[in-house]
Order: C-alpha cells, then structure tokens, then sequence
C-alpha cells in the first residue's frame, strides 16, 4: 500500500494494490471511535460523501451497500476502534470518474 502524505485531510485514506483479486486497486476509508459500530457508520459515511462528489448520492450509498468491506484493522487499541471501509475502485465502470476520484480523493 502507500501513504498519501501532505493531502489534508482529517482522516486517512489508503490506496493499495492486491495480487490475489480480480481487482486491480483499492481505497480505503478510515473510522475511528469508541464504539466500534460508530467507527463502522463513519467509514461508510466517509465513502459515501467523497464518491457522491462524482455520482448522485444515491448511486454512492447503493455502491456501498453491494461493494465496500468493512474491517475491524484496530482492536487492541482500546477504547479507539478503527474500522476500514475497503472498495475495490474497479467496480466503478466509468474511467473518467475513476480516474477524478484516484486524483482528487487519494
């Protein structure tokens, strides 16, 4: 994977590249909390909100619901649960808004 630095932004994102996938790349939101089924809303809250700056809204919570992974990546961290919400950027069909969210999210 790599770090994004000098972006900005509040929370982190991750980009990487898997070999073991149909796939090809990935983004990662990042939710953090005390509650870890707060810390799972704020993942796919944070992805819905930077993909509906690409596509109605409604096609960014749709793509969620059937594409984005949740996991737990911090437990033992108590009591800030981390949980990632990870989408293959593959399964959007549309290049041009790949490429708009590959530019300006990560």
């Amino acid at each position: 994977f790599s770090l994004i630095k000098g972006s900005h932004q509040r929370l982190p994102y991750v980009s990487f590249r898997k070999k073991e996938t149909p796939y090809r790349e990935f983004i990662s939101f990042s939710g953090f909390s005390k509650d870890i089924l707060d810390a799972s809303k704020i993942a796919v809250i944070r992805m819905v909100n930077a993909f509906s700056r690409y596509m109605d809204p409604s096609e960014a919570y749709m793509l969620a619901s059937v594409a984005l992974n949740l996991r737990i990546s911090e437990l033992v961290d108590m009591p800030n649960f981390h949980v990632s919400g990870v989408i293959p950027l593959d399964v959007i069909k549309d290049e041009d808004v790949r490429e708009k969210i590959k530019r300006e999210i990560i």
